[in-house]
């Protein structure tokens, strides 16, 4: 899929969250519930917590997703007194838009509503949102551009574990006689570890920009799962790791390196490393 494919995409994935989370999300009852009049007279009501959702979409819808850049981008809760909701995308006047609707929506019609024993929780779809970005204009659920640090490591993965059951919150480690770690900060230094020697030098202005070229570009960011590079035949792994706000992605790049058609951001990427 090519980049706008890519993008067009994301932008209504994410858009179907939202209106998935404002109006199917509820986790009410499909009965409306009537308390004992003598003691409360309000109601579970399916009817009055649409009525709260739709205040929320409509903030929404007036915010849009423009944006300037990546700190316009927000993720919100859209959850009422009186309706369930999602975390959903959306600019910094949607989330100001957001919070307003919110306590309109508790402060009227959430009056009429049960207590919050009424609602019956149900989860909401997860695993859409992995970011907030503007690309071209528009807030996307990928990473930002901007990231705390790359580490790549060459060698046995630690203790022979696929790197698939890797924790992304850390970086990987590999192991062997062989074996390379590098560690690139947005500051251009680097540290390159052997079972040697470890050194710590700056990038040269030429290879910092290629590592934060390939690191801010957004196709590289839509794979915030990682590639799907495939494993090497022997032992020898090269694994990469990319911790950003928020996120962190680990990924086995051996495969692509050893296939030429495959993507060639981590051999770009081993490529600079290497020369340290």
């Amino acid at each position: 899929m090519n980049r706008g494919g890519h993008l067009r995409w994301a932008r209504a994935l994410i858009v179907g969250t939202a209106v998935r989370s404002l109006v199917g999300c509820t986790g009410l009852p499909a009965e409306t519930t009537s308390r004992d009049a003598g003691t409360d007279a309000r109601m579970c009501s399916v009817a009055i917590s649409n009525a709260a959702a739709a205040l929320v979409q409509e903030a929404l819808l007036e915010a849009g997703l423009s944006c300037v850049n990546d700190e316009s981008c927000q993720v919100v809760g859209i959850t009422t007194n009186c309706s369930g909701g999602c975390t959903v995308l959306t600019n910094s006047n949607g989330e100001v838009a957001v919070t307003a609707a919110i306590s309109r929506a508790n402060a009227t019609v959430c009056n009429d509503f049960g207590p919050l024993d009424c609602i019956v929780p149900t989860p909401c779809p997860v695993g859409y949102l992995y970011g907030e970005s503007c690309v071209d204009g528009g807030c996307v659920g990928i990473p930002p551009a901007a990231w705390q640090a790359l580490v790549i490591c060459e060698g046995v993965s630690s203790n022979g574990v696929p790197v698939d059951e890797l924790n992304p919150s850390s970086p990987p480690s590999c192991s062997g006689s062989d074996a390379s770690t590098w560690t690139v900060s947005p500051n251009g230094t680097i540290i390159a570890m052997t079972p040697i020697e470890t050194r710590t030098t700056d990038l040269s202005p030429a290879d910092f920009a290629t590592i934060d070229g390939i690191l801010r570009n957004v196709s590289f960011r839509e794979d915030v799962l990682g590639y799907m590079c495939g494993l090497s035949p022997n032992s020898a792994q090269v694994l990469f790791y990319v911790r950003r706000s928020g996120t962190s992605v680990a990924f086995n790049g051996t495969g692509c390196l050893l296939d030429a058609s495959a993507n060639d951001f981590p051999a770009e990427l081993l490529s600079v490393v290497e020369k340290y």
